[in-house]
This record gives structure tokens, sequence and C-alpha cells, in this order.
């Protein structure tokens, strides 16, 4: 399989068993039009690497989740990296503090909204590649356990958690889920 020049190895997620398959999926996703979206998004200003949209975005410091749609107050998506998911469900405080979070966001969907998860990095594949561990760390990370407590802070609130194979895909993805709420939630808050 030869690789496109200028393009990221991101998109081609490591130890795939079908090279063609990667490949195919990778001239899909470059392929795709992005249509502007019809909204303004909110970006949490705590956001160091944000992910870029097709539309206007401002950036605000937001209490729940680290996007959302201006004029939805009751949508959020909450974007986790390998590294932050490893951070937020590391320690007893830390899972407790996410756990504020997620009932917040669960407050949002019993009001008729729409809250969720993304995560950057695939299970399998943060089990093969674990996260480099944080600096002041003392005790050696564990993916399995880190994915297993999310879980369980999901089931609890239901919470979807949508874990996406790289960076890109969950952009993608987050992109998809704001043009669907947009759509119903506008579509309700208008009747």
């Amino acid at each position: 399989m030869k690789q496109q020049k200028g393009l990221s190895s991101v998109f081609i997620p490591r130890g795939t068993l079908n090279p063609d398959l990667a490949q195919q999926r990778l001239q899909c996703r470059t392929s795709v039009t992005r249509y502007a979206l019809p909204f303004t998004v909110l970006v949490d200003k705590r956001e160091k690497k944000p992910w870029s949209f097709p539309a206007k975005t401002k950036r605000v410091h937001m209490e729940t989740g680290d996007y959302a749609i201006e004029r939805l107050p009751s949508f959020c998506v909450e974007r986790k990296s390998a590294v932050d998911l490893a951070a937020t469900t590391d320690t007893v405080r830390s899972r407790a503090r996410f756990g504020r979070e997620l009932e917040r966001m669960a407050a949002m969907q019993e009001a008729g909204g729409y809250a969720c998860i993304i995560v950057e990095s695939g299970r399998g594949e943060m089990l093969r590649h674990p996260p480099a561990k944080p600096a002041k760390k003392v005790r050696p990370y564990d993916p399995e356990a880190a994915w297993k407590r999310l879980l369980d802070l999901s089931m609890k609130w239901n919470i979807p958690v949508w874990s996406m194979e790289s960076r890109a895909e969950a952009e993608a993805w987050a992109e998809v889920v704001m043009r669907c709420a947009y759509s119903r939630l506008w579509r309700l808050m208008r009747k």
C-alpha cells in the first residue's frame, strides 16, 4: 500500500489487518465535502487543541462539555483524548469531578436535549499503545481499567460514549452529532 504524500498516518489505524481497507477509509474521509454548518459552535476556552468545524466558532467558558451549539442550551459534546481519558478516570478525585459533569449532562438529556462523550482513540488502540503517563503519576497506567471506569460512569448517568479510531474521525463524528442534534432540537424548540 502506497501512502499519499501530505496525508498524516493518523488516518490509518496502526495494526490494521487489511491495509487496502484502511486506504479506502482514508480516501472516503478525505473526499467528503464538508458543508458549512448553519449554526455557531461554542468551544470551551480550556480546550488546548480544539476541533475545527466548517462553521463560525466562539470561544466561551463552558461549565459542561467542550462543544455546544449557540442557542441550544440542552446540548453538549465532551471530547476526550487518550491522555485526557487516563487523567479523568485515574483517581477518585478526578472521577468525582467528571461524575459531577456527567450529572449535568444527564440533566440536559432529561430536559429533552442531548449530551455525549467522544473519545479520540479506540479502546483496542489504547490497549496496544497506552498513552504516556503524566510526569507526576506514581503508579502504572492501566488503559483497560480506564475504559471500565468510563463505562461505569456513562452507564450510571446514561450518557453515550462514542469511541473513534483517531482524532480526525472523532472530529468528523462530532460534526455529524451536531448536525443531527441541531435539526432535531431546533425543530422541538420552535414548536
